[in-house]
C-alpha cells in the first residue's frame, strides 16, 4: 500500500486470485527477509502443471543434536489463501521428530485446518493429504526417512 515499504502477506492475500490493492494501485517490489535454515516445500496435483489439492511448505533451523530449533509451516489448498499451522509447529520445537512425535504435530496439523471440498478433492482427503504433506516437509528437512514426496 502507499507509504508502506513493508507488511503482511496474511494481510496482502485476501482470496483466490484476490489481493488487498485498490484499483490505482501497483506492486512495485518484494522484499523477502533471510532466514537461516532450510525450507522446503511438495505438493499434490492430479496431474502435472494442475492446481495444488495441496501444498505444503516448512522452513527450519535444526540444532547439530536433531532437535528443531525453530519451524514455520504452511499450507496451500486446504483454504482461499495460504494457511499457517503454527500449533503443529509448535509441537515440534525442541524435539527430535522421531514417529510418536511427528504423528503428534501432523495431528495437530490436521485440526488446525478447516479444508473445503470441491471438484478436485473432498475436505477429508484434504485435511489427510495436508497431514502427510506436513509429514513430508518436516521430514525432509530434519532428513528422516519417507522424506521423498511419490
Amino acid at each position: 500500500h502507499p507509504g508502506s515499504p513493508a507488511g503482511n502477506l496474511g494481510d496482502f492475500l485476501i482470496g483466490p486470485y484476490e489481493t488487498s490493492l485498490a484499483d490505482d494501485e501497483l506492486v512495485t517490489g518484494v522484499q523477502v527477509s533471510s532466514r537461516p535454515g532450510r525450507s522446503a516445500f511438495a505438493e499434490a496435483t492430479r496431474r502435472h502443471n494442475d492446481f495444488a489439492i495441496v501444498s505444503a511448505a516448512a522452513a527450519v533451523v535444526v540444532a547439530a543434536d536433531g532437535r528443531i530449533e525453530q519451524l514455520s509451516a504452511g499450507l496451500g489448498g486446504v483454504a482461499d489463501t495460504v494457511v499457517l499451522v503454527p500449533r503443529a509447529a509448535a509441537a515440534l520445537a525442541g524435539q527430535r521428530p522421531d514417529e510418536e512425535v511427528l504423528a503428534a504435530a501432523v495431528e495437530i496439523c490436521q485440526t488446525e485446518i478447516s479444508p473445503m471440498s470441491d471438484i478436485r478433492a473432498s475436505a477429508d482427503y484434504r485435511r489427510h493429504l495436508a497431514g502427510e504433506y506436513f509429514r513430508r516437509v518436516v521430514l525432509e528437512l530434519c532428513g528422516g526417512e519417507g522424506a521423498r514426496v511419490a
